[in-house]
């Protein structure tokens, strides 16, 4: 442990004299490091001065692999950075340089063998900071690529992470506005997807829950992987051709049913951040093809996102209020998603919210993105002292990318008559009779001790006292026929709930056997 805190204090040194080399006063500011530098260099610090967009990228591409990937992830952030700096973001490379063959084939020998291949590439042909990439044969004559995680490349960024965790906590406690956009969370929420990302047995899992969810959809589809050919340092992956989807020439030469592949693609993001709420959360260009039979294939799944149930149905009831017009659904919607600072400007956000819709309801699709106006809205919120969740923030930037994919292929896709057509079909899934009472039964099985107790707790919570003590030497529970009706209305809720026969049917009964024994017990009070 001490070991570790000194190379954490001698890299958190060398972060701040890199900060303080690029005349970055204001960054040291308000991490509060400037105490980190010799005297004579405190002087020089200029603590108003900013770095301009491109100092900062610089910056960080020196920094290193783990502050390019937060640099990214800030990339998508545009509720927390500003547009000048986002755009500049965007253009983070993983600019490094490839590890030797005899590493990558030493690699692969320890962790699966290069007896199971008939050939591997020595040239890798791609190469970023976690990994590089090599085209290789199977023995069985399916070509794959090899993913191998660079060496010491996860020693490195578990040290960059600790270093910042700790410079959120700096911002948040040092800057207003990092403390109202929640950074540590925002910082957490990266260390995790990063850790993950480090081990390709999670990568490889995700792929795999990702295929399954969109298994209903026949032109979306991810490459096969192969779990047996998977390590923490190693995966094996089917090697996909297609047309990079912002190759517009290419995909003109394409053989595809462009407004069939718009729809599909539309349906493919929807399904993933309202159904499924398990999305994919790097939503680059370059991490999708799409292949001569039409098929949008994705790529990369170390960075997934995830949305509580109760999010992923009040984001659908968001679209369906923008498309509907609905300002003051919008408005109790937004709120019930986010963090709602105690002096938050309601006004002004009803007022925005109003404006955007109107904006896509009297805009073409081409002047107007619904995805895009939802995310401008985020931002606009976030001014206003109402924080979306970050979940939301990445599905909106992934709703952009998809949308703008799909107008490219297909521009004169109806985009807001699919979206509440299949938003609708969505949320009736999320919520159809049997999960609801699946849901309820769980409650009641796990509250069985707060059920069955109700009605006494409650009789004697509404027993007038008197201010007197009176000594109870018999248990009071007067359990009349309305009691025993609704306790036998529950129970049969939770048999029909737990032991369906016919689906639907029961699930309908025992939702209205659940309420009607509420009634009752609050009707006898």
């Amino acid at each position: 442990m001490i070991e570790e805190k000194l190379n954490n204090l001698r890299r958190l040194d060398e972060i701040t004299r890199i900060l303080a080399k690029e005349e970055a006063g204001f960054v040291l500011d308000i991490l509060n490091l400037e105490k980190r530098l010799p005297i004579y260099k405190r002087i020089k610090i200029d603590r108003t001065r900013k770095p301009t967009p491109k100092r900062l990228r610089e910056t960080i591409e020196e920094l290193g692999p783990a502050f390019i990937k937060f640099g990214q992830i800030l990339a998508q952030r545009p509720d927390i950075v500003p547009a000048a700096y986002i755009s500049e973001l965007e253009k983070l490379q993983d600019s490094v340089p490839v590890f030797s063959e005899d590493i990558a084939f030493e690699i692969i020998e320890e962790e699966i063998g290069t007896e199971k291949f008939q050939y591997i590439k020595k040239e890798p042909i791609a190469a970023a900071s976690i990994a590089q990439v090599h085209k290789a044969k199977l023995n069985s004559g399916e070509d794959v690529i090899i993913k191998i995680r660079r060496p010491g490349i996860k020693e490195d960024v578990t040290t960059d992470l600790q270093i910042i965790k700790f410079l959120a906590h700096q911002m948040n406690d040092h800057f207003k506005k990092a403390k109202q956009a929640q950074i540590q969370k925002v910082v957490g929420e990266f260390a995790e997807w990063t850790k993950e990302e480090l081990d390709f047995r999670k990568e490889q899992k995700n792929a795999e829950i990702f295929r399954e969810n969109l298994s209903d959809e026949e032109h979306i589809r991810a490459p096969k992987t192969y779990k047996e050919l998977t390590t923490e340092k190693i995966m094996v992956m089917e090697y996909v051709e297609g047309v990079k989807c912002t190759e517009q020439e290419k995909l003109k030469d394409l053989d595809i049913e462009n407004e069939k592949i718009a729809k599909t693609i539309m349906r493919g993001v929807l399904k993933q951040s309202i159904r499924d709420g398990f999305f994919h959360a790097d939503p680059h260009p370059s991490n999708f093809l799409i292949e001569e039979d039409g098929n949008l294939v994705y790529l990369d799944f170390g960075m997934m996102g995830k949305i509580t149930k109760k999010n992923r149905d009040l984001l659908g009831l968001l679209l369906l209020h923008s498309i509907n017009e609905d300002v003051d659904g919008g408005v109790e919607t937004v709120k019930k998603m986010a963090y709602v600072e105690e002096d938050a400007d309601l006004e002004q956000l009803k007022q925005s919210i109003e404006n955007k819709l109107v904006k896509i309801n009297h805009s073409t699709l081409r002047e107007t993105q619904i995805s895009r106006e939802l995310l401008d809205l985020s931002i606009e919120a976030s001014s206003l002292g109402v924080h979306m969740p970050s979940s939301m923030t990445l599905v909106g930037k992934s709703m952009i990318t998809m949308e703008g994919i799909g107008l490219t292929i297909y521009p004169e896709f109806e985009f807001e008559k699919e979206y509440r057509e299949l938003t609708e079909e969505l949320l009736k899934e999320n919520n159809n009779p049997e999960k609801l009472a699946k849901t309820l039964a769980i409650d009641l099985i796990q509250n069985k001790d707060l059920i069955t107790k109700f009605p006494s707790k409650l009789n004697n919570k509404l027993e007038p006292s008197n201010q007197e003590i009176k000594v109870i030497q018999e248990p009071q529970y007067q359990f009349n026929g309305k009691h025993i009706l609704s306790a036998t209305l529950i129970l049969s809720a939770t048999i029909l709930a737990v032991n369906t026969i016919s689906p639907e049917i029961q699930s309908y009964f025992a939702i209205v056997a659940f309420l009607t024994a509420i009634y009752l017990i609050l009707l006898n009070q």
